[in-house]
């Protein structure tokens, strides 16, 4: 996953774009443990801990908290408080 504006690749929107496609499959009815919304998970929650684009987090706070994985409290919770600073 490419990170944006705190990413390996600049105006790169890969870490939006996996957040936003692994909600469509939560919402669509896929499982949690679907192995294709846990990859997305894994990359998500890597990339997220260094990208700065608003954008991205928001959409990685919406997927991970929708996944509710219990694995990823702390995380949701950094990433909320990195959007309202």
């Amino acid at each position: 996953l490419g990170g944006g504006q705190g990413g390996a690749v600049p105006g790169s929107h890969a870490l939006g774009e996996a957040a936003l496609a692994g909600l469509a499959l939560l919402e669509g009815g896929s499982p949690a443990d679907d192995p294709a919304v846990q990859a997305i998970a894994a990359g998500v929650r890597q990339a997220g801990l260094t990208d700065t684009a608003t954008y991205h987090l928001a959409l990685c706070v919406l997927f991970l908290d929708r996944l509710g994985d219990p694995a990823y409290r702390g995380i949701v919770q950094l990433l909320r408080v990195r959007l309202y600073h």
